[in-house]
């Protein structure tokens, strides 16, 4: 049976275009992604798309934070198994342990997310002054919204702080606990000053620096990165601070390892990065030139079934293939085999989706009626006669 005539979008145009991105940290949460972006569609000529994107930081750390045992069970496994794990991150959320510190005028804090959001939410209430290149942050008070205001905030904030997530601010410290406390060791090398030290529950986390083999950032990395290629550490975490310039790759070369010492290595990617190029190059820390062949790099992506964690991960691997078409086939990125997702933005997906939203007028009336299959109410009263009443 034929489900629509024809297709809701086009998706055989082909365009060519350029692209220029601009990220801007507004707060330690939330970043605002503009561009400009120009595009030649064959059969409709030059179309200019201004972009804004309103990418929040706090959404992708509670989806860490939900898969982070996940992800060190994972690890686990494969340490079980002879091989050695690099955790790769983009954010370490360091800012909420701060934010959180403030807040309690304590070192010992309630690292449950539900202190984020709280924090979060009063963020809202601040405007930026700009005097030169300097921005100064002048808060609002909640009293100058007016008392009506002033009580739905309130409960609002309250409603938050009865909240029990079960979910750390810190879901990197879950993570290393979980590894530790299963007799492995771990290096971390993110660039974060502090940490938080899980022993007595997340309600009670106490503050404490990071442990670090030197007092030099750039020494530590270097100190990580030797200690995991001769097997004096079992996992290495890193984002994009520890993934420039350094190998991790499975070779006896620079070490103090016979070459049968030497392990498989194996990459849990927690999160993915915005930038493809970093995502990339964050990746080749375990496939270099120079690695034993019989035990060529592994990689996972460890994401949810969340819908906005599976559209994120949709555009990832769009993003891989766009790479790859200025690769080799043995070069190549987005392989199955490298990221598995499903595409679900396709005209067979719109047809799917038309036809269910048709079938169940009460799904589309809370969607907001995408297809436009609801009578207009103003419309509707107009046509409507005197008799008919």
């Amino acid at each position: 049976k034929q489900i629509m005539a024809s297709p809701l979008r086009d998706y055989n145009q082909t365009t060519f275009g350029a692209f220029v991105q601009n990220s801007f940290n507004a707060t330690d949460w939330f970043q605002l992604e503009t561009g400009f972006r120009t595009d030649y569609v064959v059969d409709y000529g030059a179309v200019f798309l201004p972009r804004v994107s309103a990418l929040f930081h706090i959404v992708n750390n509670v989806l860490l934070s939900i898969e982070s045992e996940s992800i060190a069970d994972r690890a686990i496994k494969h340490l079980s198994e002879g091989r050695k794990v690099v955790i790769a991150l983009a954010d370490t959320n360091e800012s909420a342990i701060d934010s959180a510190e403030e807040e309690e005028g304590s070192d010992v804090i309630n690292a449950d997310y539900s202190g984020v959001f709280v924090r979060a939410f009063r963020s809202l209430l601040r405007y930026y002054v700009t005097e030169g290149r300097t921005k100064t942050p002048v808060p609002i008070e909640v009293e100058e919204l007016g008392a009506p205001a002033e009580r739905e905030f309130n409960e609002i904030v309250a409603r938050f702080k009865r909240t029990t997530t079960g979910l750390c601010m810190s879901p990197i410290d879950v993570i290393t606990k979980r590894i530790e406390d299963a007799g492995y060791s771990v290096a971390e090398c993110t660039g974060r000053s502090r940490r938080l030290d899980l022993s007595d529950g997340i309600k009670k986390a106490r503050i404490v620096k990071a442990a670090k083999y030197s007092a030099q950032q750039g020494k530590h990395v270097s100190l990580c990165y030797n200690n995991f290629n001769n097997n004096k550490v079992d996992v290495l975490i890193i984002n994009q601070s520890g993934s420039t310039g350094k190998s991790a790759h499975a070779t006896a070369a620079n070490t103090s390892l016979k070459e049968s010492e030497v392990k498989q290595r194996v990459m849990i990617i927690a999160q993915a990065e915005l930038d493809i190029n970093t995502e990339v190059q964050k990746r080749g820390r375990i496939n270099r030139t120079g690695q034993l062949s019989h035990i060529p790099p592994l990689y996972e992506y460890i994401y949810s079934a969340i819908p906005c964690e599976k559209r994120f991960m949709m555009m990832l691997k769009a993003k891989l293939k766009s790479l790859d078409a200025n690769t080799t086939a043995n070069q190549r990125q987005s392989s199955d085999t490298v990221l598995e997702t499903p595409d679900f933005f396709n005209k067979y997906g719109d047809a799917v989706v038309e036809s269910m939203l048709n079938n169940d007028w009460a799904t589309n009336h809370v969607l907001n009626d995408p297809l436009g299959i609801e009578p207009n109410p103003i419309t509707h009263l107009q046509d409507k006669s005197p008799a008919d009443e």
